[in-house]
Formats: C-alpha cells, structure tokens, sequence
C-alpha cells in the first residue's frame, strides 16, 4: 500500500480569469453629431423668424407712416380751402392773412388811402374770417392721425391758426372804427391796428409751421412745391 507523500498544500485566494477587453467608441466631430445639427437648424429657424419679423414690424409701421401722411395732406388742403377767401398762397406751405388789408392799411396810415375806400373794401371782412375761424376750428384730428405723437401737435396748429385768425378780426374791426375818427385818434387805432396785425400774423405763422413741421416728419413736405393757386373742391 502506496503510501501519499507529504506536501505544501495551495493557499490564498484562487485564480482570476483575465481581463475581458472593453470596446471604446470613438466620439464623432463634433460638427457631424445630431445634436449640433438639431441646434444648427433650430437658430437658423429663430434667425429666419426674428429677420421676417422685424421685417413685418417695419413694413406695418411703413404702413402706418404712409396713412399719416395722406392724413396731414387732407388736413393742410382743408384749412388751405377754408382760407381761400382771406390768405394768398406762397412757396411751399406759406400763406400770407389779408395781404391786401395789410397793405392798405399803411396807405391809410400815410394818407394815400381815404377812409370810404378802407371801410368799403373791407366792411366784410370780420363776417369772412368768422367763417374761416368756424371751419379751420371744426376740422377733427384724422383717425389716421388720431393717438398717436402727431394728435397734439395738430390740436396745437389749430388752435394757434383759429387765435391767429381771431387777432385779425379784431384789427380790421380797429382800422374800420378809425375810418370814422380824424387826427390823432385815427392815427392812435391805425398804429394799434398794425401791432395787431403783426401780433395775429406771428400767432398764426406758428401754428401754420406746426402743420409744416408734422409734413416734414411724415415725409410729405418738399419745400421747392410752388402752388400759386389754392385747390379747389
């Protein structure tokens, strides 16, 4: 009988397998990942949107532009009408109140001018710029025109232009009262009535020009337009 010889026995822990091998995959450009193209094309997207965008904005206010200015231009021919038969026309938007008036009261005042003539060229006067006042202060603001920066300065040029118009009202109803009177009497109201005629012509210029001043931000103002004649209709 055989008999086992004796040896060291196996200790410790026992063997491990090897290491399985890990597949790496490379990371793509990051250009050719999905997520870059997705984002690439949703800017592009808000680009295109945020561009049509402004682009309508600006074509509405363009929009709104032009209807403001075809606004003031109605508004400027019906005071233009409504003065007709009391201003004179000039170069551009200028309109010159009672020219002949103004005039023939200096005659007046230097003599060259008799005191029938005056009150017979002139008796209805005050009646005609009643009627001008009533039309000039009865035209609305535009709906086009309406709440918007353009509405005060509108309210402004009307009332300024009525008050302008009122102050030559009172001068003429002066230079008739001094038809009547002699010496220095005559001479004291003819020199208050040209104070009064420069006064009504400053107020009214101003609120002339406020009109102007609206055309010019409107675009609808050329300063070389001559009109020698008012619009009719």
């Amino acid at each position: 009988m055989a008999i086992k010889g004796k040896g060291k026995t196996r200790g410790g822990r026992p063997g491990t397998n090897a290491p399985r091998p890990v597949i790496v995959v490379p990371k793509k450009p990051f250009l050719a990942r999905g997520s870059t193209r997705w984002g690439a094309l949703a800017l592009v997207l808000i680009g295109v949107g945020v561009t049509m965008f402004v682009a309508w904005q600006k074509q509405k206010a363009d929009e709104e532009r032009q209807r403001q200015g075809i606004a003031i231009e109605e508004v400027d021919r019906r005071v233009t009408l409504a003065l007709q038969s009391v201003a004179t026309p000039g170069a551009g938007s200028a309109i010159s109140v009672l020219p002949e008036f103004t005039a023939q009261v200096e005659q007046f005042k230097a003599g060259e001018a008799r005191p029938a003539a005056v009150r017979r060229d002139n008796a209805d006067l005050p009646e005609v710029l009643g009627g001008a006042i009533e039309v000039v202060g009865g035209i609305e603001v535009p709906d086009d025109l309406r709440n918007t920066e353009h509405t005060g300065p509108w309210l402004d040029a009307q009332q300024f232009m009525v008050q302008g118009l009122r102050a030559y009202q009172v001068a003429v109803r002066i230079v008739l009262d001094a038809t009547v009177l002699t010496g220095e009497d005559r001479t004291a109201l003819l020199d208050r009535a040209s104070e009064q005629i420069a006064l009504a012509a400053e107020i009214f210029d101003y609120g002339r020009q406020k009109i102007v001043n609206i055309r010019v931000d409107l675009g609808t103002f050329d300063a070389t337009d001559f009109n020698p004649n008012f619009p009719t209709g």
